[in-house]
This record gives C-alpha cells, sequence and structure tokens, in this order.
C-alpha cells in the first residue's frame, strides 16, 4: 500500500460495515468528494451477506493505492468494535477518522478538522457538530425533520479531562458526538484506547468515548461535519424498538465502574456523575425537528408533532402516552435566540388544548448549565383560543436562549402559534430566527443551511431534475459522481460517465478539463447533467463550445447555475468567478446552441433569496414560499439547452 504523499498528514479513513448495500456506495462518494486529498480508506467487512462486499471491493480494486479491504477470519461477524478495531490496528495515518457505513460527511470535514488539530498539538481528539438526517428519504413529511443538535458546551474550546465525561450523554445532558464526526490521533489510541468488543451495536462508541474523556484533551469544534442518518435499521432503532437499551445502558455504567476501578480512578466527581447515571431512568430520550422546533419526549412518555390543519404556521402536540409527573418530559423547544442581560422581554403566542389544563412556559439556556433566564410560569389552556403575552427581565446574556414549553403531566393535547419574542416595547429581540426579525451582520450558517437541513439551492435544483427526468436517458455524464444521473435517470440511463478535472477520483471515468477536453470525442453522450458547476470556471465560452460538441444531435444539457448565493463556502471560494442572470445564462447558451433550443427556468422570490444568504434551510419555509418565483430575485437558475438534428 503506497498512500498518496502531499506534506499533508495522511488520515486513514476506518469505514466498518455490515449488509449496508443500500448506503455504502453514498458514504463512499463522500470521502471521495473530499477538499482534503491525503487519505486512505480502510473498508472493513463485518460479515456481510449482500452486496456490499462486493461494492468494497470494487471500490479497492478501482483505486488499491488508497483503500484496502479487510475482513475477520471466516468472514465472520464479530461486531462493530472488533471492526473498528481491525481498521485501526492497520492504519497507516497520523489521524483516525471514522464513517459509519449509511453516513456521509460533508466535502470539507477532513481539510477542517486537520486544519485545527495541527493547530491544536494537545488534543488527542476532535468533534463538531452532525446534522440528524431524516430527509434522504426524499418523504415530504421528512423534509421539516432534519436538525443539528445544539451541543450543550461552548464550542471552539479545548477540554482537558474529565470535563466532556461529566457533560456529555450519557453521564451529562449535552449532545455526545457520532462516531462519523470524529477524528483521533492514532498515537492516543496506541496507547489504551480502543474500541470494548463486548459492545458489539450499543453504547460501543460511549464505552470508547469514555476512555477518550478521561484520558486526553478533547476540541469541540461548531462546524457541523457529517450527516447522521436516521432509519429504522441502525443500531440505535433496532435497538430501543426491540428493548434492548435499558439492558445495554446499564451494562455500559457497570463496565464504567469496572474501568474506574481499574484505573485507580476516584474523582469524586466522576463518581457522583455515574452514580447520579445508576438513579436515573435509562430509557434515552426521543428529540425530533420539525418547522424550526425542537420536540423531547423522556420515555414513557409518548408525543408527537403536527402541523394544525387550517391554520398556516400553528403547530398541534398530541399526546399519545402520559406517564410522567415530571412536566419538561414532554418539552417543546424554540432555540437560538438572543437575549441581554437586564433587558426586559415578552414572549407572545395564541393556544389552546383539547380540554382545561395547565402548561409551563420559560425562556431559558439551550446549553449546560441550562439555567433559567427570567421567565417560567404556568399558562391556562381551554379549547378556545387565546393570546398570551407574557413580559421578563433576562437575567443573562445568552446566545443561544430558548422558549420552551412543558407539556407533560396531562394527556390533553396542545395547540400553537404566532410564537414571538420581542423586546418589552415590541421591537424585535436580536437573534429571534422570527422571519422579519432577522437583524444581524452576520449569516445563521455559512454552510448553506445544510447544518439545518437541505439548502434552499438544492430544493430547486432537484425539483427542476426531477422535472427534467425524461431527458436524462441513453449515456449520460455527470460531473465528480453520478448521484443525480442515477437518483431521476434511473433505468433510462444505459451508460453512466463521470467527469473530474483531476486524477484521484475513483468514480470518474473521465479525467479532464471541460475546457479543453480533446480526448473525448464529438457526438458521445445523449446527456450531460452540469449543476452548480458553471460559476467556478472562468472560461464560459470554451465549456459551451466542448458541452456542443461532445452532446450527440438531439442531445441535452441541463445545468444549473447560481443566481444571489453565498460564495463564501471554504472549498470553492478560491474558484468561484461567477454569478448569473437568466439573461447571462441565455446569452452564453447562444454562443454554441440555437435560440429556439434553449428553455431557461429560474426558482426564487425576495423571501427564499434572503433565507438563502442567511443560511436557513429548505424545511425552515413552506412549499408555497419555496415554490413561488418572482423575476430579479433568482437563487437558482435551470438551463436546458439541446444540440440540433443533423
Amino acid at each position: 500500500m503506497n498512500p498518496i504523499t502531499t506534506g499533508q498528514p495522511l488520515v486513514s479513513v476506518v469505514m466498518p460495515f455490515f449488509n449496508a448495500e443500500t448506503y455504502i456506495e453514498e458514504a463512499v462518494a463522500s470521502v471521495l468528494a473530499q477538499s482534503y486529498s491525503n487519505w486512505e480508506l480502510l473498508f472493513v467487512d463485518d460479515g456481510s451477506t449482500d452486496s456490499s462486499t462486493v461494492i468494497a471491493r470494487r471500490y479497492v480494486s478501482q483505486d488499491p493505492s488508497r483503500a484496502r479491504y479487510l475482513e475477520h477470519d471466516g468472514h465472520r461477524n464479530r461486531g462493530i468494535s472488533a471492526s473498528r478495531n481491525a481498521g485501526v490496528a492497520r492504519a497507516l495515518g497520523k489521524y483516525v477518522a471514522f464513517l459509519d457505513a449509511d453516513d456521509v460527511w460533508m466535502p470539507h470535514r477532513l481539510r477542517s478538522q486537520i486544519q485545527i488539530m495541527e493547530a491544536q498539538p494537545e488534543a488527542a481528539m476532535i468533534f463538531g457538530l452532525s446534522r440528524y438526517w431524516y430527509s434522504w428519504t426524499g418523504k415530504a413529511e421528512d423534509l421539516q425533520r432534519d436538525f443539528v443538535p445544539d451541543p450543550g458546551v461552548q464550542t471552539e474550546t479545548l477540554y482537558a479531562p474529565p470535563e466532556l465525561l461529566l457533560k456529555l450523554y450519557p453521564l451529562g445532558q449535552a449532545t455526545a458526538p457520532s462516531m462519523s464526526n470524529l477524528l483521533v490521533r492514532r498515537e492516543s489510541m496506541k496507547e489504551s484506547i480502543w474500541f470494548e468488543e463486548e459492545f458489539r451495536g450499543l453504547y460501543e462508541d460511549q464505552a470508547f468515548l469514555a476512555k477518550v474523556y478521561l484520558q486526553g484533551h478533547i476540541f469541540v469544534s461548531g462546524e457541523c461535519w457529517d450527516k447522521y442518518r436516521i432509519h429504522p435499521e441502525s443500531c440505535l432503532s433496532v435497538g430501543t424498538e426491540t428493548g434492548q437499551y435499558d439492558a445495554v445502558r446499564s451494562r455500559f455504567l457497570k463496565w464504567l465502574e469496572r474501568y474506574l476501578d481499574d484505573r485507580g480512578n476516584h474523582d469524586a466527581t466522576v463518581r457522583a456523575a455515574l452514580q447520579k447515571a445508576f438513579e436515573t431512568r435509562s430509557a434515552p430520550q426521543e428529540v425530533t425537528h420539525f418547522d424550526g422546533w425542537l420536540f423531547r419526549v423522556v420515555p414513557p412518555n409518548m408525543a408527537r408533532l403536527t402541523s394544525l390543519s387550517g391554520r398556516p404556521g400553528a403547530i398541534r402536540v398530541t399526546i399519545e402516552s402520559n406517564e410522567s409527573h415530571s412536566s419538561y418530559d414532554i418539552q417543546l423547544n424554540q432555540p437560538r435566540l438572543r437575549v441581554m442581560a437586564n433587558h426586559p422581554y415578552r414572549v407572545t403566542f395564541e393556544a389552546r388544548a383539547d380540554k382545561p389544563r395547565l402548561a409551563y412556559l420559560g425562556v431559558a439556556m439551550a446549553h449546560e448549565p441550562w439555567n433559567g433566564l427570567g421567565l417560567y410560569r404556568s399558562i391556562s389552556l381551554g379549547p378556545d383560543w387565546q393570546t398570551f403575552d407574557e413580559e421578563f427581565t433576562a437575567t443573562a446574556d445568552d446566545e443561544n436562549a430558548r422558549i420552551h414549553f412543558d407539556l407533560a403531566g396531562d394527556a390533553a393535547a396542545v395547540d400553537l402559534s404566532s410564537v414571538t419574542l420581542r423586546a418589552a416595547d415590541g421591537t424585535p429581540a436580536p437573534g429571534s430566527l422570527q422571519f422579519g426579525t432577522l437583524r444581524r451582520v452576520t449569516p445563521i450558517s455559512r454552510m448553506w443551511g445544510y447544518d439545518r437541513g437541505l439548502p434552499i439551492d438544492r430544493y430547486y435544483i432537484e425539483n427542476y431534475l426531477a422535472h427534467q427526468a425524461p431527458d436524462i436517458r441513453g449515456r449520460v455524464m455527470e460531473i465528480e459522481d453520478s448521484t443525480y444521473s442515477r437518483r431521476f435517470g434511473g433505468s433510462r440511463v444505459t451508460r453512466s460517465d463521470v467527469l473530474h478535472v483531476v486524477e484521484g477520483n475513483p468514480l470518474a471515468t473521465i479525467v479532464g478539463d471541460l475546457t479543453d477536453a480533446p480526448q473525448i470525442p464529438d457526438d458521445t453522450f445523449d446527456c450531460i447533467v452540469l449543476t452548480q458547476t458553471l460559476q467556478l470556471i472562468y472560461d464560459l465560452r470554451a465549456v459551451v463550445r466542448t458541452l456542443y460538441r461532445i452532446l450527440r444531435p438531439g442531445g441535452v444539457v441541463l445545468t444549473t447555475f447560481p443566481g444571489i448565493s453565498q460564495n463564501n463556502d471554504r472549498d470553492w471560494c478560491d474558484n468561484w468567478y461567477w454569478s448569473f442572470t437568466p439573461l447571462s445564462g441565455r446569452r452564453l447558451f447562444e454562443e454554441a446552441f440555437a435560440p429556439e433550443n434553449i428553455r431557461i427556468d429560474a426558482f426564487g422570490n425576495v423571501l427564499s433569496a434572503a433565507s438563502f444568504l442567511y443560511g436557513i434551510s429548505a424545511g425552515e419555509l413552506t412549499r408555497e414560499e419555496l415554490d413561488f418565483n418572482e423575476r430579479g430575485y433568482e437563487v437558482t437558475i435551470g438551463l436546458r439547452a439541446q444540440k440540433g438534428m443533423l
């Protein structure tokens, strides 16, 4: 094995997999798309019986210098901990990154983490935020569910042991990191930090993390680096559904107690936190995201959120099982608000309940130490809608405050509408995410909204390609990977080619530059899918000439390009040359294609454009808001150009 050397430290990517044929190709594609190139990929097969073994071996055969296939003796299934250990034992890199075969990395993941680790030589490990990814299904009901949990601890901070053991789940309340988000120094793992093989699918991550928390310094970033796929076949979903979770958690706590004893660790704060964990309920909280709300339900309670028919913007909390005596065990949160100490504010909203009941309203921190910020009171609800106007004075500065409604203790459903936080004089409170109150000079997200859900431009791009799907047929070429060709072309595609501008992408069937590609014969493709690429190429006229030349007569190029857009993306900002209007796109393609064979579709309006600049996701707007188009406010422009018949 001769991994690529670039002067940058090598990263060993360990990908364990077991019967992952549905997802593994997308996971691998996210590694290939990394803007950091000096990595090796170790596939660790945990005894798969589906086609994922063949898929992994195919990638290795395509790029044996950077990919290796490992398996246990006799192709046995030994569990994810043993598989990760096998990968780490064969790793060559200075750093080890983990990627579960059903998750996906953001393109800047490795480059950003390496920069931080090289600047933080004390850090044994780094992690950031994960996007809990429901929208991968494409179902309308899942598009509003993606969310990035608040970390619950201060970010951009280096923590000494054992701080994070006390702060993060399962001993603390803050969010534990995803395994697909971690980057670890390999020398740290060589000493004594390995995965505990008695944990085969649940709590294997927590046992490993507990060791790191106790022994190494850890840097916590506020960047979002992976998409954590939520699906019913995941270890957590299966374990919770089958009732295994409680038993495994109990086994983990007993293991941790033995581990502390064996290491002679008698830290009083650690022991107290462990004892508290033994005493508290063991079932995991269910936290869901819906239309900007975070909804927390502690078992055995059961509740769900839905839109309220006939009242736009309103939501309904249906309580299906109410066995808790703590009102905050069913809690609806509106996070990411900003308040200033000693300033007066008011929370206004409308609410009702199916029958008379009490609920509790508060404003508090959305992070440790979870303190209240000056408002917590009961409200009486009945069958008729009421308007509430509750004033309070903030007790502290907070950049991530939340309005919360505590609803356990009564089974009556609750409806809420028009919840806002304002200064006492009626002006918008700084930092509130209610539209019309976005008075800030920095965006909410610099990541296009990926850390909050599906980006608005991707919503437009995917809708456009779905509408043009009949054109995606025959021999099709796409850039970097064939995701959209496969997704929208399906069985109509007889051959799929992938173009990449430089060597090193195993998915690429053609290496070349669209401004000068003599190696691609004339009249080759029935369709070319070219999304969000033109803005990164300076010589646009040369690209259009190449596209025309390599299309077959009657062939179609489907391209999208940005109108109103962020252009500070860390991966592309150094190569972002252009933004477009529908007119400039048409004139550009008319230099090669007949005007009557060009059709422009433009998408966006003032709300979606402003939201896209802020980094708000598509799931935070309604379909009606997204699908209204107005000239002059184009976020995404789609262009179909067809080569004339001979």
